[in-house]
Order: structure tokens, then sequence, then C-alpha cells
């Protein structure tokens, strides 16, 4: 789901009407139900994408899927975006919206990765530091992978923290490689 200009720009005025109505709580949980449809239905964003597809019909589909779990101030912009025909930003919205409200928010979304699952009280203890450090509410996605060995890889957005043991092993190598020559 790609986002573009016109996607931020629905997605901008969609938090400024959730601001301007104090509909951001219920706005953000309207998306996330959306969000979670175009993730689980590739089908829905290729009708959406395609031009053959009637826009009323695609209006149709959306308020069979949505009118009835989203807010007013959603469902209107899924209105408008459908009097435009521009359904096939809808996918890209919400993305571009979750991250405007974060943005808005004060929150980070941050993807953890450690060898083994954690316990609660280490991730609770992961997620108090990152917060620490932040200085930002943390809403944190965790997986594992078994090829770190040990430790954590925390992404930022564009920032990775690689704490994992896979890592320093790595790093161990290449100083005795650049030692023994």
């Amino acid at each position: 789901m790609l986002s573009s200009k016109a996607s931020r720009r629905y997605a901008t005025a969609l938090l400024k009407q959730a601001v301007d109505s104090k509909s951001v709580d219920t706005v953000i949980a309207d998306i996330g139900v959306m969000r979670s449809t175009f993730d689980g239905s590739k089908e829905l964003i290729l009708v959406l994408a395609n031009p053959i597809v009637r826009k009323e019909k695609k209006l149709a589909i959306l308020a069979e899927l949505f009118k009835s779990r989203v807010g007013k101030t959603t469902w209107r912009l899924v209105e408008l975006m459908a009097e435009k025909d521009r359904m096939a930003l809808l996918p890209g919205m919400a993305n571009d919206y979750i991250r405007q409200h974060n943005l808005y928010a004060g929150i980070l979304e941050v993807q953890i990765t450690s060898a083994f699952e954690l316990d609660e009280n280490q991730k609770k203890d992961l997620l108090v530091s990152l917060e620490n450090n932040t200085g930002k509410k943390i809403q944190a996605t965790f997986h594992t992978n078994p090829e770190l060995r040990g430790g954590v890889v925390v992404r930022i957005e564009d920032t990775v923290i690689d704490g994992s043991v896979k890592h320093k092993l790595e790093q161990l190598k290449q100083t005795l490689y650049r030692t023994a020559v």
C-alpha cells in the first residue's frame, strides 16, 4: 500500500476533522479496522484500484464492510473519496493517517525482534527503557527470530538498534579479520 501525496492530504484532512470534532480516539480505531481489512484482503485493494469497477459498486462494497463499524467522521471521508473516485487511495490513506495520528499523539511504532519469546516483565522493562530514551509513548510489535542467537533488534522508523548476539559475533569476526592482517 503505497503512500501518495493525495493519500497524505486525505489523511491530514481526516486528522484535522477528528481533532476539531474531538473524535481522535474513535477515528484511529476506525482506521485500525479499515487497515486490518485492507491488510487481509489483496482482492479488496485490487477492486478499489480497478478502473472498470464503477464507483457506486466500490462504495457499496465499502458500505457493506465498514459503514456499521466506523464512526460518522470516518465514513464521511470514505463517501467523499468515493464521490471523487479516489477509493484506490484508501489503503494508503489508512497507513498515512496512522503515521500522522501517532506523530500527533507522540507515539512511536517500534518493531522488536528477539531470539526467543520475551516474558511480560522483559517486554515491560524494554518498553519503559525505550519510552525513557525517546520521550514518547511506544507502540511495540514483538517478533522472534532464532537466528539472532540472543539479544534484541529494535527498529524505530528508519533506525535499527542491533543488540543481537549474531550482530556482536559478526562485529568480533570483522575486528579479528582486520587485526590479523
